[in-house]
């Protein structure tokens, strides 16, 4: 589902000198204001360590020696990053000023991605459609908005279903779900390319299915005006897509491939798993690695979303690192 339609959940943080959350300015970045109040939470220039909660329509932000003050519910811990060519980051007063009244009001909206593994460790990336408003032609994992009352989780199965036709049962199909960070989304994603419009943090999932993915390939049902294909990469595909981007390093022993007959660790090889539907037929066909290790900065130009990457390497660090 497109981000631009989560206009219902919004962001907010809570001062560390204050008990009360505060609603999030759409010119203001995230990074840089819990940066400033808790100086300790700060692991670069572009990153932080937060504590996210889900509550009354809002996300709440603090660091995590602040999220006592989030009540007695559930909350998560994770980084939350940007670009460092990030739009809100770079706004000068001039462009500030020039900012459409209606723009600034809106606030910063809430997203979810998920990041699914398949049993055989391949992880499933969709491709926007071209007519997309926001991020046309760029891979992403499934996901969308969440609506009031939704979890993380559920939002992200109803996404996934409603994108690439997946049903996802917790007890049936799904093995293991946790947050794995939070990304801080603008678009356009570049000043050269207009004023922001859109401002959104986007929860990012990893969650373990229980089959393969030629099992899963078999399910898979795409909505064709949202997404324009699908594919499967393996550890060593995500990791050369996550350093083909300067902002990111992974240790050497990240990222190296379980099944020795299905990783593709050199070359651009075709994509393996590839499912293409056109009109009202579903096709297996291969598409071509090369794109996705573009850093080219132009709308229209098939890449990797910087988020994605940033969720990659998270999964990488966590999940496929040999000690």
């Amino acid at each position: 589902m497109e981000m631009a339609k989560s206009l219902k959940l919004l962001v907010h943080h809570i001062p560390k000198s204050s008990e009360a959350c505060v609603a999030a300015k759409f010119s203001e970045s995230l990074v840089d204001i819990l940066q400033q109040e808790n100086v300790g939470s700060m692991l670069s220039e572009n990153e932080v360590k937060v504590s996210c909660h889900l509550s009354k329509n809002r996300l709440v932000l603090s660091a995590p020696s602040e999220s006592k003050k989030l009540s007695t519910e559930s909350h998560s811990c994770g980084i939350l990053a940007r670009p460092p060519f990030c739009p809100i980051k770079q706004l000068d007063k001039n462009q500030l000023l020039n900012l459409s009244p209606q723009t600034r009001l809106r606030g910063v909206n809430v997203g979810v991605a998920m990041l699914f593994e398949s049993a055989d460790n391949n992880i499933l990336l969709t491709k926007r459609a071209s007519n997309m408003r926001t991020f046309p032609n760029v891979w992403v994992p499934p996901g969308g908005h969440i609506d009031p009352g939704e979890t993380f989780e559920e939002a992200a199965f109803r996404e996934a279903h409603e994108e690439i036709g997946i049903s996802f049962n917790p007890v049936n199909t799904i093995s293991e779900s946790r947050l794995l960070g939070l990304w801080e989304s603008v678009f356009p994603p570049w000043l050269m390319s207009g004023l922001p419009k859109r401002h959104h943090v986007v929860i990012y999932l990893h969650v373990k299915g229980k089959q393969t993915a030629q099992e899963v390939n078999s399910l898979i049902n795409l909505q064709q005006n949202e997404v324009a294909c699908s594919a499967w990469i393996c550890p060593c595909q995500a990791k050369r897509i996550v350093q083909s981007d300067p902002q990111f390093s992974l240790d050497k022993d990240c990222g190296q491939c379980n099944d020795t007959n299905t990783c593709h660790r050199t070359g651009d090889s075709d994509l393996c798993g590839t499912v293409v539907q056109t009109e009202q037929t579903v096709q297996t066909t291969s598409i071509p690695f090369k794109p996705m290790l573009s850093m080219i900065k132009e709308n229209m130009r098939e890449r990797v979303s910087t988020g994605t990457k940033f969720a990659l390497k998270l999964w990488l660090e966590t999940a496929f690192k040999t000690n």
